[in-house]
């Protein structure tokens, strides 16, 4: 398996997250102003028909290009030269370690797609939260992968760390506690109970009912797209949920709580 330096891997992702997500803030607001997205829709369409095909080739250069326009779009002075010296440094570590970290290719070209509607619906925010949050979960995949001297040493802190990551994606508590944590469902389902003071459950629900009020209040989002992106596929069952937590609908709490 292909080692990192976990200090060194880690700060060059924060380096990359702020310039990621400054390139989305910007990029989305050039979309905003018209800005052509032709070129931009072509890369995103060949990098969703590589994952779907499995070509891991073609998805690590249709990756590079589709991050490279965006900052290309944000036309900020300077961006592109930096970006280009840190993807120097890590082209050749994914091309070594992508098929064994992302067996599902389409499971990484998602958090690619949340960053794309973001820019093509010219909503700022939301596209530089998603640019980061990508970065911070293909972090935390090569955590995974190198060792749990990166990883939180306590079961419920690694439990927790990867809900944070994970929290739109099925999360169920035998395989949180067994291949995640590294303890049983029942003593996993205890410490929730006793150190979070709720159930795992409702520990879940609440990560995924939080980031859907942040993501209300600070993007344009589609309610239904919000529901999906934060875990739900029964977009009734995230409004029950949504006013049983906050007290009233997604969409009154957006129009109260707009920024």
């Amino acid at each position: 398996m292909h080692t990192i330096n976990p200090a060194q891997a880690k700060g060059v992702m924060d380096m990359r997250a702020m310039i990621d997500g400054l390139a989305a803030r910007y990029a989305a607001m050039r979309v905003a102003q018209g800005a052509d997205v032709e070129s931009f829709l072509a890369v995103f369409e060949a990098m969703q028909c590589a994952a779907q095909e499995g070509d891991y080739r073609t998805f690590l250069d249709t990756d590079l290009a589709f991050h490279m326009m965006i900052v290309q779009m944000a036309a900020i002075e300077g961006l592109l030269h930096v970006y280009k010296t840190i993807r120097k440094y890590q082209i050749s570590f994914h091309r070594e370690t992508m098929r064994e970290y992302w067996p599902d290719l389409n499971v990484l070209f998602e958090g690619h797609r949340q960053i794309a509607e973001a820019i093509l619906d010219g909503d700022s925010n939301a596209a530089e939260d998603f640019a980061k949050a990508h970065l911070e979960a293909i972090w935390y995949r090569l955590a995974e992968h190198n060792g749990t001297n990166i990883l939180p040493g306590d079961p419920l802190d690694r439990a927790c760390a990867y809900i944070a990551f994970h929290y739109d994606e099925p999360i169920h508590l035998d395989m949180l506690a067994r291949k995640i944590a590294g303890i049983s469902p029942g003593h996993l389902a205890r410490l929730f109970r006793e150190q979070r003071g709720t159930s795992f459950t409702e520990y879940l629900r609440d990560i995924r009912l939080q980031k859907a009020a942040e993501t209300l209040r600070n993007t344009r989002m589609p309610i239904k797209r919000v529901a999906k992106n934060v875990g739900y596929s029964d977009n009734s069952r995230f409004a029950l949920h949504f006013r049983r937590r906050f007290g009233m609908t997604p969409l009154f709490y957006r129009t109260t709580h707009v920024r």
